[in-house]
């Protein structure tokens, strides 16, 4: 005897079934998702008489649907097999799907609303009662599927995304809503075709991470840095559309003003932004104004700052590479928003060599220290 568990989407399914894959007993329900609550009720009703330690198998849907079910179910299933031994088959929820059509000559196209415009999806060909898997399971975009769904001549669309998909694919015949979820008997049936394996091997199956973690692993990967931004009224345009930018890539911007195109002095500005970059409040420090010359003048007043006024890929490099420069001046009326964005990333990724070139930096500051060189 097999049970065959499903929780992967907002529907839930749990069938007893014979070797053969006849339904001994078997119960199905929409409730969204409760099945933390429900499933396992639903597991002790379709065993009825039957013990778990009588069961050859259980097999469970490992993925991919919803993240959150999909843990539920496997979790369930480990439970109730590793102290007994009981081997287990994860299934694609997806396949489960497919082989509630055995009657039908037709490509079956199953989707699973996947979020963002993508859906999870696998297509499967019915033939005389045999299922062919034509693609894996996969993530996919819905213009991009219904592209691909127009090479064959009968497509029948189910799945709990069929009614989202439907009208990306008007040619599609849409299956009866009672045939569009995972039940316990097409679990079942898809798990004849699976190799058993212990209950600590069964493992969940996601297509993509989360979204708890995404975020984790990009931000991870971001360069985590403190930057302040300033402007006056004529620099105001680029200094948003870099602040904008930055915001996105994972840096925190300190941003001193201007807030808006009207009429602002870039001493002001240049003198806040670059106070906070030599009490260590923010690392480095973005400035614009129309040229970018005014507000470099005034930066260079501020004691421990070293603001160069880029507007080439090669100077913005090489100002922090050789003069470890902390603030970098562009004007509005000199470079677009692409070069400029170029310019920030070129100035913030690099590092300074020292060597040679601290040797010059000491001499920079003890000019501003009011020490003779010669």
């Amino acid at each position: 005897m097999i049970l065959a568990v499903d929780a992967s989407s907002v529907t839930a399914a749990a069938a007893l079934c014979s070797g053969d894959g006849a339904v001994v007993r078997s119960d199905f329900l929409h409730n969204g998702l409760t099945h933390s609550e429900t499933l396992l009720p639903m597991i002790r009703r379709v065993l009825g008489d039957t013990s778990v330690a009588d069961l050859d198998a259980i097999a469970v849907t490992a993925g991919p649907g919803s993240f959150t079910g999909v843990r539920i179910g496997v979790a369930t299933v480990k439970g109730l097999a590793f102290d007994r031994d009981i081997p287990c088959i994860g299934v694609s929820a997806l396949e489960a799907v497919a082989y509630q059509f055995p009657e039908e000559n037709a490509v079956i196209c199953v989707v699973m609303d996947a979020r963002r415009g993508q859906f999870y999806n696998a297509l499967f060909r019915v033939e005389n009662g045999e299922v062919e898997r034509l693609c894996p399971d996969r993530a996919v975009d819905g213009a991009a599927l219904a592209e691909e769904l127009a090479a064959y001549d009968r497509v029948i669309v189910a799945g709990d995304g069929a009614q989202l998909f439907a009208p990306l694919f008007p040619a599609g015949e849409v299956a009866p809503p009672q045939r569009q979820y995972v039940t316990g008997h097409g679990v079942a049936l898809a798990a004849q075709k699976q190799k058993t394996m212990p209950a600590a091997a069964l493992m969940p199956v996601y297509l993509r991470l989360s979204q708890a973690e995404r975020q984790l692993k990009l931000k991870k990967r971001r360069i985590i840095m403190k930057i302040a931004m300033g402007s006056d009224h004529a620099g105001f345009p680029l200094k948003e559309e870099i602040r904008k930018v930055l915001l996105e890539q994972g840096y925190e911007v300190e941003d001193v003003g201007c807030y808006s195109p009207e009429r602002f002095d870039y001493a002001i500005s240049a003198q806040k932004a670059c106070d906070l970059v030599v009490d260590g409040t923010c690392e480095k420090a973005i400035l614009c104004c129309g040229t970018g010359i005014g507000i470099s003048m005034a930066a260079n007043k501020v004691k421990g700052i070293r603001a160069a006024c880029c507007s080439d890929y090669f100077s913005a490099k090489y100002t922090r590479a050789h003069n470890d420069a902390n603030v970098l001046c562009m004007g509005d009326r000199v470079v677009g928003a692409g070069l400029a964005l170029e310019l920030v990333q070129v100035f913030l990724t690099t590092p300074f060599e020292g060597g040679r070139h601290q040797t010059r930096i000491d001499q920079i500051m003890d000019i501003e220290a009011g020490k003779k060189l010669y």
